[in-house]
C-alpha cells in the first residue's frame, strides 16, 4: 500500500484533498485488481503461484495497473472515458470465477490464495448479440469508489466494478499528472514570477501612496511615462483617447504631491521656489481667480466632465472641459481622428460629440461638492493649509442642427446651466468640424453671440448672490481660429471690446496644410490639424492680437506646445496662460510635471522672477526698440 507521503512525493505538492484521494485509491487497489479483474488475474503468471507472498503479489499487480493506466492515458488523454463492449466476430469465451475471501476484506489476497473454475468455451458460427449494459457499481461508503464483491461473474473483458475503479483511478491520476506537468512548464513559471512581482510592486506602491510621499509621485509618473506610448502605438487614436478618459474617470492616474504647500515640500527649496514662480494671479483682471501654474488642459480631451479630479491631481494649473452642446449628439462618423506621428500632429473631425448639458451639469456639481468638502476639512484643521484648486473652464458649443439664427440662444443656455459650476466660460465659434460655425466669428453674428452670453452671465451672478452658489465673478472668453487674416483679427478685437469679453483663446485647430503635412499618408484627411505644425502659426496670431489690443485683453496661448520652452514662447508673445492637448495625447500624464519644470528652468535662465513678468515680453521689447530708434 502506498503511504500518504509517497503519494504526495509521486504526484507533486497538490491540495490535501487530491492527496487523500490518491492514497485511498491505492489502499483499495488490491481489492480492485484481484476481485474486479478475476479472469485477468487467473491468466497471469503471478496468480498461478500461490506460494508468493502478499507483498510480491500486490507489487506485481500494482506495476501492471500503472502500465495499463499509462497506456490508457496515452490513447485517451483529453477525452472522456466511456464503457463499451468489444465488437467481435470470433467465438466468445465465458468463464465463471469463484473467489474465496480470506475473511479480512482483502478478497482472499492474504494467506491462502484462491481457486478458479475452469473456463467453459462455446463456439458459434454467427456473431453473438451485443451484451447487456453492465449493472452500476456499488459505491463504498469509505472511499467513494466501487467496491469489489466476494463473487463475480464476468466476460473476458474487465468486470463493471473493476472498470469503474480503473476508470476512476485513471482519471484522477491523469488529471493530477497533467496538472503537475503544466505547473512545471516554463510559461507557468513565468506567470508565477510576473504575479509575484506585481504583488510586491502593488504593496510597495500602495505603501508609498498611503504615506503621501513625493517619492510616490516619482514612481507613478515614471510608470505612466513607460506605458502611455505603448498604448498609443497599439491602439488607434480614438480608442486610445477613450481609454485615457476611462482610466482617469476611474481613478487610475498619478498624483502630484511634490508641489503641495506643506512642511515636507517646503523643506525642499526647489519645490517651494518653483511653486511660487509658476503661480499666476490677477488673470482676466480678476484678483479672486488665481492659477497654481499657467499650464492647462485644452478643451477636447474631456468633453463631458469625466476626468476633472484626475486632471487636477496630476498637476494641471487649470482644466477646460467640452465642447458641451445643449443636446446630446454623436458627432461625425468614424474614423474621425488620425495621427501624423512623425510630425507630432493629429487631424480630427470629431464634430462636437457630446453627452449634452444635463450629464455635464451633474458631474460638475459632484466635483464642486468634493472641492467644497476638501476646503472645509482644511479650514477645520489648523495645521493644514488651504489648497490652491485648479480652476475649471467650460467650453460651450452648439448642436449641428441649430441654425445660425438660434446660435446665440444656444450659447446663452449653456452659460446659464453650467455657469454656476465653472470658474470661466468659453464660447467656441472656431471649430472647423461643424458646418458654418466659423462664420459666427465674423461681424454682427459674433457680436450678438458675445452679448447674449455676457447678459446670461450677468444675470447668473446677480441671482447667485441670493443662493449658496454665490460667485463673485465668471469670466467669459472666446476661442478663435489661427486661420484668421489681419482684417478678421481687427473685427474680432473690436467685437470683444464692445461686448466686454474677459479674454481670448488663441487658437483652435487649423484647416491649412503645409508641405510636410500634405506629403504624409494622413495629411489629406478632412478636419482640424493640431500639434507641432500649428505652433508657429498660432503663436504669430497670438502676438498679433496682443499688439492690436495693447495687452488690455488677457490671452490664452494654445497650439503645438510640447515643452517648457514652447510654453515660455507663448507667454512672451502675450499669453497669460498656456494650454496643451495633442502633446498630452502622445506623451501622457508624465508630460505635465516635465513641462512645468522646463518652464521653471527657462524662466530662471532668462532672469524672470515669475510668469507675470514674462507676459508679452517680446512685444514690449519690440516697442521699446522702436521707440529708441525714433
Amino acid at each position: 500500500m502506498m503511504s500518504r507521503g509517497a503519494a504526495r512525493a509521486f504526484f507533486g505538492k497538490k491540495s490535501s484533498f487530491f492527496s487523500s484521494v490518491v492514497v485511498r485509491v491505492f489502499s483499495e487497489e488490491a481489492k480492485t485488481v484481484v476481485a474486479g479483474r478475476g479472469s485477468d488475474v487467473v491468466s497471469s503468471n503471478a496468480c498461478r503461484r500461490p506460494h508468493r507472498c502478499h507483498h510480491h503479489h500486490h507489487h506485481h499487480h500494482q506495476k501492471r495497473w500503472y502500465a495499463n493506466n499509462a497506456k490508457n492515458r496515452r490513447k485517451k488523454q483529453g477525452k472522456s472515458l466511456k464503457r463499451s463492449a468489444p465488437k467481435t466476430t470470433t467465438p466468445t469465451t465465458t468463464s465463471t470465477t469463484t473467489t474465496t475471501s480470506g475473511g479480512n476484506g482483502n478478497g482472499g489476497a492474504v494467506g491462502g490464495g484462491f481457486t478458479a473454475a475452469k473456463p467453459t468455451t462455446t463456439s458459434s458460427s454467427s456473431p453473438p448479440p451485443p451484451p447487456p449494459p453492465p449493472p452500476p457499481p456499488r459505491a463504498n461508503a469509505n472511499t467513494g469508489f466501487a467496491a469489489s464483491s466476494a463473487t463475480s461473474t464476468s466476460k473476458t473483458t474487465a468486470s463493471p466494478i473493476a472498470s469503474s475503479s480503473s476508470i476512476g483511478s485513471s482519471s484522477i491520476s491523469s488529471s493530477i499528472s497533467s496538472s503537475s506537468s503544466s505547473n512545471q512548464s516554463p510559461s507557468s513559471s513565468l506567470l508565477k514570477t510576473i504575479g509575484a512581482l506585481s504583488f510586491f510592486a502593488s504593496v510597495g506602491y500602495g505603501s508609498l501612496r498611503y504615506a503621501d510621499s513625493p517619492l510616490a509621485s516619482d514612481v507613478e509618473f515614471k510608470t505612466f511615462e513607460f506605458f502611455a506610448p505603448i498604448f498609443s502605438r497599439l491602439m488607434d487614436a480614438e480608442s486610445a483617447h477613450n481609454l485615457g478618459v476611462t482610466l482617469f474617470a476611474n481613478g487610475l492616474y498619478p498624483t502630484e504631491r511634490r508641489e503641495r504647500d506643506n512642511d515636507r515640500n517646503n523643506g525642499n527649496v526647489e519645490y517651494r521656489e518653483m511653486r511660487e514662480m509658476l503661480r499666476v494671479t490677477n488673470v482676466f483682471n480678476n484678483a479672486n481667480l488665481s492659477f497654481p501654474n499657467p499650464i492647462g488642459l485644452a478643451a477636447g480631451f474631456d468633453k463631458d466632465a469625466k476626468t476633472i479630479q484626475g486632471m487636477r491631481a496630476i498637476g494641471f494649473g487649470f482644466v477646460e472641459i467640452g465642447s458641451v452642446t445643449p443636446q446630446p449628439q454623436d458627432g461625425n462618423p468614424k474614423p474621425r481622428v488620425f495621427r501624423l506621428r512623425e510630425l507630432d500632429a493629429v487631424i480630427n473631425r470629431y464634430g462636437f460629440n457630446s453627452e449634452g448639458i444635463d450629464r455635464a451639469k451633474v458631474r460638475l456639481k459632484e466635483e464642486e461638492n468634493r472641492v467644497m468638502n476638501m476646503v472645509k476639512a482644511a479650514d477645520e484643521n489648523e495645521e493644514e493649509k488651504e489648497p490652491i484648486i485648479a480652476p475649471i473652464g467650460v467650453n460651450l458649443g452648439k448642436n449641428k442642427t441649430t441654425p445660425e439664427s438660434e446660435a446665440a440662444k444656444s450659447y446663452a443656455l449653456g452659460a446659464t446651466e453650467l455657469g454656476p459650476y465653472a470658474d470661466y466660460l468659453v464660447i467656441n465659434v472656431s471649430s472647423p468640424n461643424t458646418p458654418g460655425l466659423r462664420d459666427l466669428q465674423k461681424g454682427s453674428s459674433l457680436v450678438r453671440i458675445l452679448r447674449d452670453v455676457v447678459q446670461a452671465r450677468d444675470q447668473l451672478l446677480l441671482s447667485s448672490k441670493k443662493t449658496e452658489l454665490s460667485k463673485k465673478s465668471l469670466p467669459v472668453l472666446v476661442k478663435i481660429a489661427p486661420d484668421v487674416d489681419e482684417k478678421g483679427l481687427k473685427e474680432i478685437a473690436k467685437a470683444v471690446k464692445k461686448a466686454k469679453i474677459d479674454g481670448v483663446i488663441i487658437s483652435n485647430t487649423t484647416v491649412e496644410r503645409n508641405d510636410q503635412v500634405q506629403q504624409h499618408e494622413n495629411g489629406q484627411e478632412i478636419g482640424g490639424l493640431s500639434g507641432k505644425p500649428v505652433f508657429e502659426k498660432s503663436t504669430a496670431v497670438l502676438r498679433q492680437f496682443y499688439e492690436l489690443t495693447g495687452g488690455s485683453i488677457p490671452l490664452v496661448g494654445c497650439g503645438g506646445v510640447f515643452t517648457g520652452e514652447d510654453a515660455l514662447k507663448k507667454i512672451k508673445a502675450g499669453a497669460s496662460l498656456v494650454q496643451l492637448y495633442t502633446s498630452f495625447a502622445y506623451v501622457g500624464p508624465a508630460l505635465v510635471p516635465r513641462v512645468k519644470r522646463e518652464l521653471y528652468e527657462a524662466l530662471k535662465r532668462e532672469g524672470f522672477k515669475n510668469v507675470n513678468e514674462a507676459i508679452g515680453y517680446d512685444v514690449k521689447r519690440k516697442k521699446r526698440k522702436s521707440f529708441m530708434f525714433f
